[in-house]
């Protein structure tokens, strides 16, 4: 029963892209990966020190942002099952957000930069030109490949 209203609230939610919403579904199925036995548990017979079990193992396994987003998938579901009538209190409320660390962005400087351009454009391959107007592009519009593909 909760998995269907979940499913249902962030399919229907505005705000999220559909890639968001699929990651947010993601997310939610991200607990019985790490806890299997929640899957055969009725969502009034998870406590606390359930959830925290969970809480632990995603964090062991997951990334800061990863684990986050999995935390509020779960906390989500247990505010629907409330909602519902079907529990009184969210177990999972107590548990905390990790503090994401962001990686330093390692980049060359403009003189570092010319010289890997000018290194590509003057090899003798084939497909210099093309590398070097690749590269330029990316370096120069901050597109990642991706977006390049669909410019």
């Amino acid at each position: 029963m909760p998995w269907n209203f979940f499913k249902a609230r962030v399919l229907v939610m505005r705000s999220l892209k559909p890639a968001s919403k699929d990651y947010r579904l993601e997310t939610f199925l991200q607990r019985y990966k790490v806890a299997p036995w929640l899957r055969s548990m009725r969502i009034k017979a998870i406590t606390e020190s359930d959830c925290q079990r969970v809480s632990n193992a995603l964090a062991d396994r997951y990334s800061s942002t990863r684990y986050n987003n999995a935390l509020d998938s779960l906390k989500m579901i247990f505010d629907l099952a409330i909602e519902k009538h079907a529990l009184s209190i969210n177990p999972a409320k107590a548990l905390s957000r990790q503090k994401v660390v962001t990686k330093e962005k390692l980049l060359p400087s403009k003189e570092e930069l010319q010289d890997i351009l000018g290194y590509v454009r003057s090899s003798n391959g084939g497909r210099a030109r093309h590398n070097w107007e690749l590269l330029s592009f990316l370096a120069y519009s901050g597109c990642r490949i991706s977006e390049a593909n669909n410019v």
